[in-house]
């Protein structure tokens, strides 16, 4: 064989063999759950960011997974990324007979095997998918779905028929007119209740026209007449979107509606590390889980104060971050530089010599130890 013809015949052979042994991109995990309730077999599609991988974390239950599990999985971690949101596992509920499951039962109450099994749909969630996923995965209490369009409907329905058990909604272009309006109808019975649990429910629709909008409006105005209890809520009208191009933007403003007050960019009169913590406090009552000042928070402010030569309170601010944060490393570092400034040489010494332990290519720290010997 001519030697350039074997050459480029090994080159081929080479570069067919490393793509055949690349790792296959993947964005989550799939299982297969023996439904009882619904005598089938379901799949569900899992999201972990690698941040929920450290520590507990919301969950969002999306519905139509297969349709809209990919783009949600892409807005939730650019969305941690900016710091808009916690970091929140995605599970994508896949269907098998959408217009069953996700469409309530008509006013007689019966389901058949086209329509109406909402019912038994939620019971799937809740009493199936949701302990599987929980044995799974480590979890905070607050728990979020959404749905667009059946699903919107759905997403509707469950917060009024099992109100303990969701805690955040996002519905998008719901389809509220179907059997009449029935969903609306309950709303405008349900929402007089005065013993709530708390629910935070963001509901858009686009440029639709139809019942679709029409129903939705509706809703809208049953809400703002009533001043539920425990209800908290935004509408949402794009006249720009239609019923398919509203998800994306959906989605993405309803995770910032229902995390309002998470990313601290937002808020700049908070100058103040008390005032950052009195309100990650709030955040975390309504939410219901603990949520500590972001480290970067500590970080900034004990910055300051090292700067400004203000140690005994950097300190006592060093304190609380060992206390919200007892791994970090960028914490021996602020420990070691206030130590020096406040002329503890030994003491500074000691934390550098621990931040090179964990980060040996540091060479800064190893030049400023070569200069405190």
């Amino acid at each position: 064989m001519d030697s350039k013809l074997l050459l480029s015949f090994s080159f081929c052979c080479a570069a067919y063999i490393m793509y055949a042994q690349s790792p296959a991109l993947r964005i989550g995990e799939q299982f297969s759950l023996e439904s009882k309730l619904l005598g089938e077999k379901r799949s569900v599609w899992v999201f972990e960011p690698e941040e929920a991988k450290q520590q507990p974390c919301p969950v969002l239950y999306l519905l139509d997974g297969e349709w809209n599990f990919h783009y949600t999985t892409g807005i939730v971690r650019q969305m941690i990324s900016s710091g808009d949101i916690p970091p929140i596992l995605v599970v994508g509920v896949v269907n098998a007979n959408r217009n069953r499951d996700l469409t309530p039962a008509g006013p007689d109450g019966i389901a058949n095997a086209r329509f109406g099994g909402a019912e038994t749909f939620l019971r799937f969630l809740t009493e199936e998918v949701h302990p599987f996923i929980a044995s799974r995965y480590r979890l905070h209490p607050f728990k979020l779905i959404a749905g667009h369009s059946f699903g919107g409907l759905f997403t509707i329905y469950s917060m009024m028929k099992n109100p303990a058990f969701f805690q955040g909604f996002i519905a998008l272009s719901p389809s509220l007119g179907r059997n009449n309006e029935q969903q609306v109808q309950v709303a405008q019975v349900h929402f007089r209740e005065s013993e709530l649990p708390k629910q935070r429910l963001f509901l858009a629709v686009g440029n639709e026209g139809g019942y679709t909008q029409l129903s939705s409006e509706k809703f809208k105005a049953t809400l703002e007449q009533l001043k539920a209890n425990n209800l908290s809520w935004r509408y949402q009208h794009w006249p720009k979107e239609n019923h398919v191009s509203i998800t994306i933007p959906g989605l993405r403003a309803g995770l910032q509606y229902l995390f309002e007050g998470y990313n601290l960019d937002h808020f700049p009169a908070l100058d103040d590390f008390f005032l950052v913590e009195k309100h990650m406090q709030h955040l975390a009552e309504r939410l219901g889980y603990p949520i500590p000042v972001p480290e970067e928070q500590f970080q900034q402010f004990v910055s300051q104060l090292i700067a400004e030569r203000d140690l005994d309170y950097a300190f006592y601010l060093l304190d609380k971050y060992k206390e919200a944060f007892p791994n970090s490393t960028a914490l021996l570092r602020y420990y070691g530089d206030a130590y020096l400034l406040k002329g503890k040489v030994k003491e500074a010494k000691g934390y550098y010599e621990k931040l090179l332990e964990a980060e040996p290519d540091q060479s800064d720290i190893q030049q400023l130890l070569n200069s405190l010997k």
